[in-house]
């Protein structure tokens, strides 16, 4: 846990992020997959995501 952060510095942490099953984005892309098919398809977690693959 990071606590509170802007969404441009969760943005870098996304785009720096690896792991072993994967990047950060790629982890974060399967969350949303699943978080949309819950209905919640709105959001910062969102926003991250869209601006991480935009290369912002």
């Amino acid at each position: 846990y990071t606590g509170k952060q802007s969404i441009e510095q969760a943005v870098k942490l996304v785009r720096q992020g690896k792991g072993p099953m994967g990047s950060s984005l790629e982890y974060l892309q399967n969350t949303l997959d699943h978080l949309d098919e819950m209905g919640v398809v709105e959001g910062p977690l969102h926003e991250i995501c869209a601006r991480s693959k935009a290369g912002r």
